[in-house]
């Protein structure tokens, strides 16, 4: 473990550092195509970007400024969903407060790029925070090992103390994995605030993971209708210094099976929400002392429990961490796992093999599946793998 060599960055971390884990027009939508002239290829990723943002906090930690990404200096290759209203305007800080710990909270309030029109119903919608991030796992597959790498105070990174979750979907890495959705025409998370470097860093080496919050009305289908504005609270640790940072959100949609939308959740089709799982609990069951071993378990949530059977065959979920050296290898597709109507899970025997001293770790767990499902059109389940992040104490 890094050692910090600030002393008020070691007692912030104590502070807040916790182990217990954790107006645009709409276009006419009885067009069959909402936007755009191009059809979108089956195998594509339904996610459509709804803005970029750059936020910047000053040294004092006293305001926090938001201003819209897309400019003639700094343009975002949006999806054609939003080519001709970008949402600019979507979003808005609400409430910001300096805690006096090190911390700040700040609720973001964002509205509906396409007010008033149940045809752009969004679902799952996310709020990215892109920060640097320097605390490394590495994960071993052979011929390369990868590096993960997700925002930590411990590494002087602002941290997102309540994540709903982390994405690695705007990671240039993606370009790398046929065939290329539409959504990697953005530019990477690294051009917002994020670490990457792409003259510097290897794609297929390193892959960062950004924290977000969801945003939704109603957990059913977890949808946002066009006249919604809904709110939710970043709570974010700040080391000293000023601070600029990136921000974006995205939502999944699919053109509704029937128009006009009378009924949200029967109207459209299971692609206008995301196919993968939209969501990971971790836990642990203890603190790790010596050699005894904890259970970590992994539980995943999908929209549609007809696809949960797709997590159970030759590939399903792993966890990360550098509690045992080479960890891919030995965790993955552990089981048993067990299939509810509303979620899956895996569980892992964690030892402290590296013997770690005393202390917080994070073990970063994930579902995947390797490949596409062919009948729900070729649905490319690794375009935007979600992550979640326990933090683990080690008493002895």
């Amino acid at each position: 473990m890094r050692i910090l060599t600030a002393f008020l960055l070691l007692s912030l971390a104590a502070l807040v550092v916790s182990c217990s884990g954790v107006g645009v027009t709409a276009p006419d939508s009885s067009s069959p195509r909402p936007v755009g002239s191009t059809e979108k290829p089956g195998a594509e990723s339904t996610r459509w970007e709804w803005g970029c943002w750059k936020m910047y906090v000053p040294e004092d930690h006293s305001r926090i400024d938001v201003t819209p990404a897309r400019s003639g200096e700094f343009h975002y290759n949006v999806k054609v969903l939003l080519e001709d209203a970008p949402c600019d305007n979507c979003i808005r800080v609400s409430k910001f407060v300096n805690n006096g710990d090190g911390t700040i909270s700040v609720d973001i309030k964002i509205s509906h790029p396409y007010p008033g029109d149940s045809y752009f119903t969004g679902f799952d919608v996310r709020g990215i925070l892109y920060t640097t991030a320097h605390y490394n796992i590495v994960q071993t597959t052979p011929p390369i090992d990868i590096l993960h790498q997700f925002p930590a105070l411990e590494t002087r990174d602002p941290q997102l103390l309540n994540p709903d979750g982390y994405t690695d979907a705007y990671h240039p890495s993606k370009h790398w994995l046929p065939p290329h959705p539409i959504i990697l025409e953005y530019q990477p998370g690294g051009d917002l605030g994020g670490t990457y470097d792409e003259d510097d860093i290897d794609p297929l080496k390193y892959d960062e993971i950004w924290p977000y919050k969801c945003f939704y009305s109603s957990e059913e289908r977890r949808q946002f209708p066009p006249w919604e504005v809904i709110t939710r609270t970043y709570h974010i640790a700040l080391p000293p210094g000023e601070w600029e940072f990136g921000y974006s959100v995205d939502a999944v949609w699919a053109q509704p099976t029937n128009v006009p939308v009378t009924n949200i959740i029967t109207d459209f089709p299971m692609q206008a929400n995301t196919l993968e799982l939209y969501r990971i609990d971790m836990f642990v069951s203890g603190p790790l002392q010596g050699s005894n071993p904890v259970t970590i378990t992994l539980r995943g949530y999908n929209h549609f429990p007809e696809l949960l059977e797709y997590y159970l065959g030759p590939v399903g979920s792993s966890i990360y961490s550098n509690f045992v050296p080479g960890a891919w290898d030995p965790w993955a597709d552990n089981g048993p796992y067990i299939v509810d109507d509303e979620y899956v899970e895996a569980e892992f025997e964690l030892v402290n093999e590296s013997q770690l001293p005393p202390g917080c770790y994070p073990v970063v767990g994930s579902f995947y599946l390797d490949g596409y499902i062919s009948d729900i059109e070729q649905y490319w389940y690794r375009n935007a793998r979600i992550y979640q992040i326990l933090w683990v104490t080690v008493e002895s």
